[in-house]
């Protein structure tokens, strides 16, 4: 729920033009960090994620260090954060694999998701992602590549499944596909796009690859983000909460790690963070805490979980003194700046 914070200041106190502005751009700046919340994340903690790529800036594997291998691309803004874009700033089509040893063996029931923003058209011959080299054994993403020319394709083994989908540039799609028992359910932004019959046991021999450029076809100019594969058939109530409305959220694996609610906004928040603004117009002082200390509570506050009335103190200290070095001393205001300290606090 978005809460909002109302703060009520002496203005005659205030009577040089810049410090109106800055006090403006600051209110603004903790009125967004509470009006958006950090993002939720779902635990999934039995042990069946295998796979697990966050693309925060980096390619690892968070569930069993499989970790990819960046050709090419670079990363950029996701859809939860972070996110990995095939398409270098000079054109070239990059892409993502790991080595040749894999953890898809045997598999029966099963989950595999991401989100993808297409940069450029995803036409006819196109790999997405693909879990084997010949594309015929494992499990594969596709446009007029598996299977037949013009549809968006899964294929499991050697059975294709597809139907006509047409996906547009510079806009962000969830893509689904999961096996309980006998039936492959391919769901794409949360609503299912085809059901069927799909019930052989399937291996992965080779590489994971995201845009792949071999086997006669071409890779994917898309940004990637959240992608993993799981050895269970996920319930609907966690594929809603990933899909969070359009929004997504991150996966998470430990136990416990979804944590709860962020601490309620009331009037004593109001009070802190005007004593918090008070102190952006005082000489920049050291930190009072380490820095372990400082990225704890972020990260407590970004899983959504409970924080002590310290630990909220320490936080919007943070929020403050960051925008504050933000802000560079000249106007007008280094907006580009600005979002770049307002992400990295998020």
């Amino acid at each position: 729920m978005k809460k909002s914070v109302v703060i009520l200041v002496n203005s005659s106190k205030l009577s040089n033009m810049k410090y109106k502005k800055l006090l403006f751009l600051t209110i603004l700046a903790v009125g967004f960090l509470f009006a958006n919340p950090a993002q939720a994340v779902v635990e999934i903690s039995d042990g069946s994620v295998k796979y697990l790529y966050h693309l925060d800036n980096n390619a690892s594997d968070t569930a069993n260090a499989k970790d990819f291998t960046i050709v090419g691309g670079e990363f950029t803004i996701g859809k939860i954060s972070q996110g990995f874009n095939t398409s270098s700033t000079n054109g070239t089509l990059g892409g993502l694999f790991t080595n040749a040893a894999t953890l898809m063996t045997s598999v029966n029931d099963f989950t595999f998701g991401f989100w993808m923003q297409p940069k450029a058209t995803v036409g006819d011959g196109s790999y997405i992602i693909t879990t084997d080299e010949n594309t015929v054994v494992a499990l594969n993403f596709g446009r007029g590549i598996l299977c037949n020319l013009g549809n968006f394709e899964v294929k499991v083994s050697s059975t294709c499944s597809d139907a006509a989908q047409t996906f547009t540039n510079d806009t962000w799609y969830w893509i689904v596909a999961q096996r309980g028992g006998t039936i492959l359910d391919i769901y794409i932004n949360n609503s299912l796009f085809f059901s069927e019959t799909s019930a052989s046991t399937w291996t992965s021999p080779n590489r994971f690859r995201v845009s792949w450029q071999g086997g006669g076809g071409q890779g994917t100019h898309a940004i990637f983000d959240e992608i993993f594969f799981a050895t269970s058939s996920i319930s609907t109530t966690t594929r809603d909460n990933l899909w969070n409305s359009g929004n997504g959220d991150s996966i998470c694996l430990t136990v416990g790690c979804g944590g709860g609610a962020a601490a309620p906004v009331n009037r004593s928040v109001i009070i802190i963070i005007s004593q918090k603004i008070k102190e952006l117009f005082s000489p920049l002082i050291a930190f009072a805490y380490t820095r372990e200390e400082a990225l704890n509570v972020t990260n407590k506050f970004r899983l959504r979980q409970l924080l002590t009335w310290d630990e909220f103190h320490r936080l919007v200290d943070i929020w403050v003194r960051n925008f504050r070095r933000a802000w560079d001393g000249k106007w007008p205001v280094n907006f580009d700046k600005f979002n770049d300290k307002i992400r990295q606090i998020l």
